[in-house]
């Protein structure tokens, strides 16, 4: 190929990189940009971590909480025991009212459960932001952290090795 040629397509490359950067710039948000708290509804969310005793701790190994909302009705799976409750939003304010669950008992999972149902039950925001879903109580601090269903947590200081 003649010097003149690849020189032309080059120029052709970097024009098309110039004008195509900022539109792809655009259309990507950024990681820690918020999510809209609207796209919390209609998805499955499973509990990652959970605050106990004031403080968010991990799941414990084999122990799986969910969580849907849709139209003001929440459902899902403590532990053991299938819940369900009304929600009710305004901007990130959020409260749950009216929880009520089966009554199954599950030695491996019943703290656990014990200590979702009562966090669930002091909810008072909720945002989404980086594809998790946090809720607070009144003091502001979380008390619980969900991940979309699926979606493994990422071990803390686990950096090493992953696709950035």
């Amino acid at each position: 190929m003649s010097t003149r040629a690849t020189l032309g397509l080059l120029a052709s490359a970097a024009m098309i990189a110039t004008i195509s950067a900022p539109a792809l710039a655009s259309s990507e948000p950024e990681p820690d940009e918020p999510i809209s708290v609207d796209i919390i509804e209609g998805v499955d969310w499973s509990l990652s971590r959970q605050a106990i005793e004031g403080v968010l701790a991990e799941m414990p190994e084999g122990v799986a909480i969910t969580l849907r909302l849709d139209d003001g009705t929440a459902s899902g799976n403590g532990g053991c025991n299938d819940y369900f409750a009304s929600y009710q939003r305004d901007g990130d304010e959020f409260a749950f009212s009216a929880i009520g669950a089966t009554e199954m008992y599950c030695l491996d999972t019943s703290e656990a459960e014990v200590s979702y149902f009562a966090n669930l039950a002091s909810v008072t925001a909720a945002f989404s932001t980086g594809g998790s879903l946090v809720m607070t109580g009144a003091d502001g601090e979380p008390i619980l952290e969900y991940l979309p269903a699926g979606v493994a947590p990422i071990a803390t200081g686990a950096i090493e090795g992953l696709a950035w």
